[in-house]
């Protein structure tokens, strides 16, 4: 082999390394969530969604119907970087501008998290029940019990208190059509992974952390107030 062969053949291989790493620092990104995204540049919105408002009116909401700020959140019962941002980031900030923000959360099972489908079929299951947002609340807190303690134990924790049909529910083969249209939704929208965020019809390129997601609420809220 010539030197410049060689030479094309070493930056071959030093082109091809950096490619490699570089995926595999996206992937980490989004794996990782919040603590992987500190200190990082803020996150921006990629892009204006124009059916926002049908988005938005389905799923979950957590907050009043008339918030100045909906954030919709695509996630996963059993993604870590979903439970990271939900306890860490999502609801703390949410608390902190009480009925200016809502929530509205919608279910994107993976196919590679063993426990994510059921879990979303529990959720909705209670949700039936009017416990949604509690047994969301719980399975999030307790993310590391998934398979491990059964939807009924989750249920009766969540307050549900029709025991029986929370379990018949749950154990059903049958097609779950609010969860099938939510994958839809995540689908239609080509969103990139969970949690994928949605605030205000701005679709946001990054999981954002604590500060990143505050300043895109002042953000919202200032642009509310100008329409008014």
């Amino acid at each position: 082999m010539t030197q410049g062969s060689a030479a094309l053949s070493n930056l071959a291989t030093i082109v091809t390394t950096c490619c490699a790493v570089g995926v595999l620092g996206l992937m980490v990104h989004r794996e990782l969530g919040p603590k992987a995204a500190s200190g990082a540049v803020r996150p921006l919105p990629t892009h204006l969604v124009s059916e926002f408002d049908t988005i938005a009116n389905k799923g979950h909401r957590f907050g009043p119907a008339d918030a100045p700020v909906t954030i919709v959140e695509f996630a996963d019962f059993e993604c870590p970087v979903c439970r990271g941002f939900e306890l860490h980031t999502l609801r703390p900030v949410q608390a902190a501008y009480k009925d200016k923000v809502a929530i509205v959360y919608r279910q994107w099972p993976l196919p590679y998290h063993r426990f994510a489908l059921p879990a979303a079929r529990a959720a909705e299951c209670a949700g039936a029940q009017g416990r949604f947002e509690q047994i969301h609340d719980l399975m999030f807190a307790k993310q590391d019990s998934l398979g491990l303690k059964s939807f009924a134990e989750f249920a009766v924790e969540s307050g549900v208190a029709d025991t029986a049909a929370f379990n018949r529910c749950a154990a059903s083969t049958s097609p779950m059509p609010s969860v099938d249209a939510d994958i839809a939704a995540a689908r239609g929208l080509k969103l990139f992974g969970t949690p994928s965020i949605i605030v205000n019809g701005y679709v946001i390129g990054t999981v954002p952390d604590k500060d990143g997601l505050d300043s895109l609420i002042r953000v919202s809220l200032a642009r509310a107030g100008a329409r008014q």
